[in-house]
């Protein structure tokens, strides 16, 4: 498929449908907070924990999130525990910073810490655009915490665009 990704409709309906076109039915944004999977480690918990309460009053969170959010806490985590990890490296060999180590025969080569803590940020960054937490994703969003979703009609005749009575 071409172009750019479709928005959830929940967040158009944040954004005040710019386009002003038609807006299908809400997804399945249920509200329910999804139990976390027993696989994640302590940091993707925590990251869990610290981000679910953040999705659910956004209105962007269904329990069918579940999977998408496991993997993204998941790749977070990831990338936390290899930070860590190379911090702890550099305290070992300040002058290499972490990102150096030697090889068997001697030789000095990037430490493999490094392209784990790269591909997990890059999926922490692709899943978090996905659930609309990037900088860009928030800029295209227009949030204004004291202003209520829809728009500057909503509620005079019916509900939100795209409710059903």
């Amino acid at each position: 498929m071409r172009g750019r990704r479709p928005k959830p409709t929940e967040l158009k309906v944040i954004d005040g449908n710019p386009g002003k076109r038609r807006l299908p039915k809400q997804s399945a944004a249920d509200g329910i907070e999804p139990e976390p999977p027993v696989e994640l480690d302590d940091l993707a918990r925590a990251e869990w924990d610290y981000i679910v309460p953040l999705l659910k009053a956004a209105g962007v969170l269904s329990s069918l999130d579940r999977a998408a959010l496991a993997v993204y806490c998941a790749a977070f985590g990831r990338w936390r525990r290899a930070e860590l990890l190379i911090k702890a490296a550099a305290e070992q060999s300040p002058h290499q910073g972490g990102l150096l180590t030697k090889a068997g025969t001697g030789a000095i080569k990037p430490h493999p810490l490094v392209a784990i803590s790269a591909a997990a940020a890059r999926d922490v960054v692709r899943l978090a655009a996905e659930f609309g937490l990037s900088p860009v994703a928030r800029s295209r969003l227009r949030l204004d915490p004291n202003k209520p979703p829809g728009g500057k009609f909503t509620g005079m005749i019916g509900g939100l665009p795209g409710d059903r009575a």
